[in-house]
């Protein structure tokens, strides 16, 4: 009998076991047939450039979307799109992210435009990323009531669909972004202080008796600047690291030494008119 008994218990765990197994299959194939239409356009994505990249993020967000409604219950869960938003958040990033650290090196060597030019195509992609995750959603939960997709498709329970759910997920995404779009800000920054503090043409000539001694203050200006740019180089690679909080303190250093020479630079101009009796000798 206890004999039995066991077998019978081995049998049920076996069969719980067994449905487990099957639903899980049933999942991961659900999850798959949906994620294999949007396929053509992730490759697409990857395989353009920044210029391009954002006419396929409304697309893009537009098959999600609409997938996620129609869908049978497995993809519609909320970790699902979390994930592949998330992902698509993270390729975009990535690719700003290359764009940036091909041109970086250029940059310290004094050479910024073309890095600036990228850096502020990369914010402004990914500024564009957050207005069309936020307009695609609303236009899809536009399209859904107007073509009562409630009675077309009547195992989408709208309560099922959980529309905060997109809401806290814009929040975890753009908090990542708006990192990142930090960073790109803070190499920004530091292009501009290369086009005011360093002087690559011939330097300019400087009237009056103190010209000489002027020249030589602004050449030490831009002496102790290189100095600093130097050190904010040797941190490069944290720069468009987000995770590296170290970066903050660092470019905190830089920013307050900026304000410094930008003081010095004021104190220069204003000491240069002080002794001056006539306009000529200001010239």
């Amino acid at each position: 009998m206890l004999k039995f008994k066991n077998k019978k218990e081995l049998i049920e765990k076996f069969n719980k076991m067994k449905e487990e197994l099957i639903k899980k299959y049933e999942e991961a194939k659900d999850v798959n047939n949906a994620l294999t239409r949007i396929i053509p356009l992730s490759e697409e994505m990857q395989k353009s450039n920044l210029s391009n990249i954002v006419d396929l993020i409304p697309k893009l967000f537009t098959n999600i979307f609409i997938m996620w409604y129609i869908s049978p219950n497995h993809y519609r869960k909320p970790k699902y799109l979390k994930e592949i938003m998330k992902k698509f958040a993270d390729s975009l990033e990535n690719k700003c992210k290359i764009a940036i650290q091909n041109h970086i090196d250029e940059m310290f060597e004094g050479t910024y435009h073309k890095c600036k030019d990228v850096v502020e195509n990369s914010i402004k992609i990914l500024e564009e990323f957050k207005v069309i995750f936020s307009k695609t959603k609303e236009s899809v939960k536009l399209f859904r009531e107007q073509n009562n997709l409630d009675h077309k498709f009547p195992h989408v329970h709208p309560d099922e669909l959980d529309w905060e759910v997109l809401s806290n997920l814009e929040q975890d995404m753009f908090a990542q972004m708006k990192n990142f779009i930090g960073r790109c800000n803070n190499l920004k920054e530091i292009c501009e202080c290369i086009s005011q503090f360093v002087i690559k043409e011939n330097y300019p000539r400087f009237g009056g008796i103190q010209g000489e001694e002027i020249k030589k203050n602004f050449r030490e200006i831009e002496k102790d600047f290189i100095n600093q740019l130097e050190l904010v180089k040797n941190e490069k690679d944290t720069i468009l690291n987000t995770h590296a909080t170290n970066w903050h303190d660092d470019f905190d250093k830089f920013r307050t030494n900026i304000k410094d020479m930008e003081k010095k630079i004021c104190n220069i101009i204003d000491s240069s008119f002080v002794n001056q009796k006539s306009l000529k000798e200001c010239i």
